[in-house]
């Protein structure tokens, strides 16, 4: 919020707003210390992984420790280098969270880590089919299979149970498409942000929403993925295909659409238009509408030749 231009009221009210969200739904909060538990360490620490929020205190005590012993970078690394293949994980909210985590600030550095260490379940593989040229193109080989009824096993549910299921289902997961320049071709990023970001504005949702969020976490980790970011990304990749096919294979335009503008709104310049948004998205007291708000124009400086195109996925807070 404050890269955002929040006022201090803002971001106090979001704060209440947060905290009035967490106790009417419940959601667990972490576990008392016990002091008589096993601490884990440079040696162990992996033996804490869990995808059941178990551990999660002694894992934050853990990784305070070693970012102040060993330092924030080393410490993000090692995390990382183990825990690539799950990134997925509670909606990919493992990179999502690190990557807010400021470098000077060791305390929710070391929540971040920890959070993802017991929210952790990897897919049962990645995909490792027939290679596409590009991961549209993959899209749209899942499409035509989609279509002729072709080695995709249908699931009868929702989007989660059906991502949940594709994602659990090793035969499956093998049988996607792979897309090569994924690990060596240095545009990759961005031909995976495009993909995602197309397949938001076609069935724009909870979950496509964080496959774009997801993506922008990737690229502020780069650095730390170090030699796995390849890696990364085809598992960003992997959840991006099983939740395509859950989706029953859309076609993606092959130019983005603009969503659809209420009656008397005026078009977007680039300039004017991150300004308006921001305005609505911190109005909004949506953590998902500022996140995607601080996302697009975070990304926009990234590659400004797409600022137009991340415009698109921003400007429907207004049209929604």
């Amino acid at each position: 919020m404050l890269r955002l231009g929040a006022t201090a009221e803002q971001i106090e009210e979001q704060e209440k707003s947060a905290f009035e969200k967490n106790s009417r739904y419940g959601l667990l909060e972490v576990e008392e210390f016990d002091p008589a538990a096993e601490a884990p360490t440079a040696e162990t620490w992996t033996r804490f992984i869990n995808g059941d929020e178990e551990n999660e205190l002694l894992l934050r005590r853990f990784w305070r420790a070693s970012i102040r012993e060993r330092g924030r970078s080393e410490s993000v690394g090692a995390c990382l280098a183990e825990l690539w293949p799950g990134l997925q994980s509670r909606l990919h909210h493992g990179p999502i969270r690190l990557a807010y985590a400021s470098d000077d600030d060791e305390e929710e550095t070391a929540a971040a880590l920890a959070a993802y260490c017991c929210n952790y379940r990897p897919p049962a593989a990645l995909a490792a089919g027939p290679a596409s040229a590009s991961c549209l193109g993959a899209l749209e080989d899942l499409r035509l299979a989609f279509q002729e009824d072709m080695d995709i096993p249908k699931v009868i549910g929702g989007l989660g149970k059906k991502y949940a299921a594709y994602s659990s289902s090793s035969e499956f997961l093998r049988s996607l498409p792979t897309v090569a320049s994924l690990s060596s071709d240095p545009n990759a990023s961005r031909d995976l942000l495009d993909c995602c970001l197309r397949f938001y504005l076609r069935k724009p949702g909870i979950l496509t929403l964080h496959l774009v969020t997801g993506m922008h976490a990737l690229l502020v980790l780069r650095e730390d993925f170090a030699s796995h970011y390849g890696q990364a990304l085809s598992a960003h990749y992997t959840s991006l295909a099983c939740l395509f096919v859950s989706h029953k294979c859309p076609e993606i335009p092959k130019t983005p659409r603009p969503p659809r503008r209420k009656k008397g709104q005026t078009e977007y310049t680039a300039g004017r238009g991150w300004e308006e948004l921001t305005e609505v998205g911190l109005a909004s007291k949506s953590d998902h509408d500022i996140k995607m708000v601080d996302t697009c124009l975070e990304l926009s400086k990234i590659y400004p030749e797409m600022e137009e195109e991340l415009l698109l996925p921003a400007a429907r807070l207004i049209c929604k």
